[in-house]
């Protein structure tokens, strides 16, 4: 770390320092408002689920499809109508709908 090089918020100046400054005021104001991220690493992932993600976080919608024994069509229906398929909102990157294994494990397993 180069000396000398501090921003505002006594960090690396490389970093986001403006960022961290809001939220640092924003902490005891509307920080109750922000939901909690849930641990995925609590989700017991099926064996097949696992087969099919490969160690990826994220599948493409034939692949969630196939785990949940739907057409690919009805998944992307029901994300056309409400935004989501059982609970589960998917990431979009590029032209593809990636849903998360976590997700998917969890309506697997029963919750929903």
């Amino acid at each position: 770390m180069v000396a000398g090089l501090r921003g505002c918020c006594n960090q690396v100046a490389w970093l986001p320092c403006v960022d961290f400054c809001i939220i640092k005021s924003m902490k005891g104001k509307m920080m109750q408002n922000v939901p909690k991220l849930q641990i995925a690493a609590s989700v017991a992932i099926p064996p097949a689920l696992a087969a099919v993600a490969q160690g990826r976080d994220h599948i493409k919608t034939s692949e969630f499809a196939h785990a949940v024994s739907l057409a690919t069509q009805t998944i992307l229906k029901n994300h056309c109508l409400t935004g989501e398929c059982y609970g589960i909102r998917p990431v979009k990157r590029g032209k593809f709908l990636l849903w998360p294994v976590a997700g998917i494990a969890q309506v697997l397993n029963g919750g929903a």
